[in-house]
């Protein structure tokens, strides 16, 4: 079998045209529905025409014409599949978030795992549990019938459903539909979106496991039954044989399923960059076939046999996963590659690459859409231009001429030729790894706003580990699945192995110099990396001035990145996090302060959008940080922040110091693991900077006898600048309102106290502060009508509904309030 250099076949140009024609059908306007529809198609029967005219003078021109026509073709697809999705009943259902009762379709083997423990918590040591599966509705209850009813949607069931159905079974649940919202801040991950291009038309959520009954079991011969008896099979063997810390990462690992994985554990391995290996992928199933070919060497298995039994097995493995789209693509490639093996053509690995893309973007169009699809063909890509005779380096990967001496080696000389046979071994591996970083870090960078440089040398000699880390897994599975009812000495060094890999990760990714979180990308980066790149594959005779105009376009960007955004005004922007409170301030010299980062049992996904919402804004470092009070809503976030930005300070009230919370002191070890510095901050304190004069008031503790609580000596903070004042008073309330309102002035913006709730908003407060705008920051304002009625001069503005409210105040004084979601009601 000869491989081809990486000259791209004709398969590569229809995956071109389906994914360009695809991402046409998405943005173009789909407004005119059939109509527009009718239009695309009347353009490729056009090009189609023209090709059969030009096809004998001109087959060049008939070509791209052909090429329009599957594009032609791949948009008007996309299009009417969205357009039927949007407007699907069990779309329009989700809009009214009700609770429904609905027969369902089980289209995935439901999983029930433990919520990890948040790094900074409520103080509970007990994990809760959810299940998880995909569904195909079928009807819906309506006033005693049965209405029929079609789509996709993801259930969530609180507690431990995953015995209660299985793959294939017809189910009866009672839940709350609904459906996700668009992107409220800047920044923000489009969940809705990202479920679109999935075809999933709605959510379920179910409060309690006996929601879920089975109305008709799929049968013993149904595939559904033997795929979910084997992967719970094979979750069993995996949660026997493994050590509890290791039981999460090992079913990441062989099994796809890395919800149990604690955020940092997952953030150890981005920043090492070597977050493929929780995401299992090509690298996997190409692991295991290099197994089983040398197992099939050693048995003398013929070669052709040999093939045929090894794509029977990665199909078995991609059953096991539930058939993971990752998973799925890298056993279609694995079975074009057999097929041609076995009809002994002459392919190029290009080709094969190409005809695995054009089959997944037929079946699946979306996936043009999905960035791990993106990594994993740009890393086969990587691969591919690696082994074409592509240099990178000189004299990598190729063999040196050594003249021959019969004279004995000294001891220096041997430790000198040994030295210099582990350069050259480490260097032939850096050339493949080289390649294939090129081809996916600034897609890594665009989407996870990282770039690890420690990941050469990580990959490149954590490689072997982790190949014999998976075989070790392989057979631990097998032998647990075979055998449950032995010790399984398979799984006892597979979790040996775990051990080490984890320790490697964690000293690569952990807090350092290791890698680097940018702010988001130009635009013109990714079109100008792609473009020099492609020239460099292309034309190897300038392959060295691709190469060095490369590193400038690096250099330019991180000369960007490191750039602080300039801004001659103040910038106040009260970001929607749901129940809590999560607001950034960016000063006129550069300095950002970050008030509060919380949200009600959601501290990760409040962490994530602050952090999502700091990179739109070119910022990467986080002067200081300021959290009110003691409530887990304004602070829970704080861990995702600090892993991602260098922060100056966190400044906390004595009072906080002085908590025994099991949060407070949460917050405060994890501040130390990221050598963030604590400072007290206390009622009086007063900062000056750049024309800004930030003010800390502090209800007294002593004051009317008893102790007040802690919403009641939350930290109230008082801007001012070019004449304009923006207070954000936390959830300050009854008695420290009390005491605090006949000392604060009169405000142009006013955040909400305590969410908008009766007790925080009172006439007193409208009648002192008397805002000409008010920001709600709450997940859904209980109380509408009465912060109306309460703030008549007012225009009032909930994140629930506005999204993210943005509080700019120019040099001249000028004030100007923006929501994110302009249409807003």
């Amino acid at each position: 079998m000869m491989f081809r250099g990486p000259g791209l076949p004709p398969a590569a140009a229809v995956a071109a045209a389906l994914a360009l024609g695809t991402l046409a059908g998405e943005f173009l306007p789909t407004a005119e529905g059939t109509l527009l529809a009718a239009a695309w198609s009347l353009a490729a029967l056009l090009f189609v025409s023209l090709s059969r005219r030009f096809r004998m003078h001109r087959p060049h021109r008939s070509r791209c014409l052909l090429l329009m026509t599957v594009a032609c073709l791949s948009a008007v697809r996309w299009q009417i599949d969205s357009r039927q999705m949007d407007c699907s009943h069990l779309a329009r259902l989700a809009e009214r978030d009700d609770t429904v009762v609905l027969t369902v379709d089980v289209t995935s083997v439901p999983f029930a795992f433990r919520r990890p423990n948040p790094a900074i918590g409520d103080g509970r040591p007990d994990q809760t549990w959810q299940t998880r599966f995909t569904a195909s509705c079928r009807s819906m209850e309506l006033a005693g019938r049965s209405v029929p009813l079609k789509g996709r949607l993801r259930v969530f069931v609180d507690g431990q459903a995953a015995a209660r159905c299985g793959r294939g079974d017809t189910v009866r649940v009672i839940g709350r539909l609904s459906r996700p919202e668009p992107p409220g801040n800047p920044g923000q991950f489009d969940f809705a979106r990202f479920l679109k291009h999935r075809r999933v038309a709605a959510l379920l959520s179910v409060r309690h496991p006996q929601a879920v009954s089975v109305l008709k079991a799929a049968g013993p011969l149904h595939p559904g039954t033997w795929l979910t008896a084997l992967r719970r099979s094979a979750q069993q063997a995996l949660m026997s044989a493994v050590s509890d810390d290791n039981q999460a990462i090992a079913m990441a690992l062989l099994l796809g399923s890395r919800t149990e994985v604690r955020p940092e554990i997952q953030d150890v391995f981005i920043g090492s960059g070597t977050m493929h290996l929780l995401a299992i992928s090509g690298l996997h199933l190409g692991i295991l076939w290099l197994l089983l070919v040398r197992i099939g060497h050693a048995l003398l298995i013929p070669w052709n046999p040999r093939l045929i039994l090894i794509a029977l097995i990665c199909i078995a493995y991609a059953l096991l996963t539930d058939l993971r789209p990752s998973i799925v693509r890298a056993t279609v490639f694995t079975l074009l590659f057999t097929l041609a093996q076995i009809s002994v053509r002459q392919v190029s690995l290009t080709a094969v690459l190409s005809l695995t893309a054009c089959v997944m973007l037929l079946v699946r169009p979306g996936l043009v859409f999905d960035t791990g699809a993106w990594l994993s063909f740009l890393s086969v890509i990587g691969l591919v231009c690696a082994g074409s005779g592509g240099v990178f380096l000189p004299g990598i990967g190729q063999p040196t001429r050594r003249d021959v001496s019969w004279q004995p080696l000294t001891r220096s000389e041997r430790m000198r030729d040994g030295l210099v046979r582990s350069g050259q071994w480490f260097l032939s591996r850096c050339h493949p790894m080289l390649w294939i970083l090129a081809a996916t870090v600034p897609v890594t960078a665009a989407e996870f706003h990282v770039i690890s440089p420690v990941t050469l040398v990580v990959n490149v000699l954590l490689i072997t580990w982790t190949m014999f880390t998976l075989w070790t897994g392989f057979a631990a599975v097998l032998f647990g699945m075979l055998l449950p009812a032995l010790p399984n000495p398979a799984g006892a060094v597979f979790s040996a192995m775990l051990t080490g890999l984890r320790a490697g990760v964690q000293a690569a990714g952990g807090p350092g110099p290791g890698h680097l979180y940018l702010p988001d990308l130009p635009v013109w980066f990714l079109p100008a990396w792609y473009i020099l790149l492609t020239a460099a594959v292309l034309f190897p005779s300038f392959r060295r001035l691709t190469w060095t105009a490369l590193i400038l376009l690096v250099s330019v960007l991180l000369h960007t990145a490191r750039t602080v955004p300039d801004s001659s005004g103040l910038t106040c922007t009260i970001l929607d996090v749901g129940h809590g409170s999560a607001a950034v301030v960016e000063f006129p010299n550069g300095r950002t302060l970050l008030v509060d980062a919380g949200s009600m049992h959601r501290g990760d996904r409040a962490g994530e959008i602050i952090y999502r919402y700091l990179w739109s804004r070119g910022r990467r470092t986080v002067s200081s940080v300021l959290v009110s009070h003691d409530d887990i809503d304004h602070f829970n976030g704080l861990q995702k922040v600090f892993s991602r930005f260098p922060v100056g300070e966190l400044l906390l009230s004595p009072h906080f110091l002085q908590s025994r919370s099991s949060a407070a002191s949460d917050l405060r070890r994890t501040a130390a693991r990221y050598h963030v510095p604590i400072r007290s901050i206390a009622h009086g304190d007063i900062c000056r900077m750049d024309g800004v004069r930030l003010d800390i008031l502090q209800a007294e503790a002593v004051w009317s006898g008893p102790d007040l609580s802690d919403n009641e000596m939350s930290l109230v903070v008082l801007l001012e600048f070019a004449g304009r004042r923006i207070c954000l008073p936390g959830d300050l309330e009854v008695r420290g309102a009390q005491q605090l309102l006949p000392r604060l002035p009169r405000v142009d913006v006013l955040v909400s106290p305590h969410h908008g709730s009766r007790r925080a908003n009172t006439p007193e407060t409208a009648r002192v502060l008397q805002p000409r705008h008010l920001v709600v920051s709450a997940r859904r304002t209980d109380h509408p009508a009465h912060l109306q009625d309460v703030y008549t001069s007012a225009a009032v503005y909930r994140t629930s509904d506005s999204g993210a409210v943005s509080v700019q105040i120019a040099a001249d004084g000028s004030l100007s309030v923006s929501p994110f979601r302009t249409d807003a009601p």
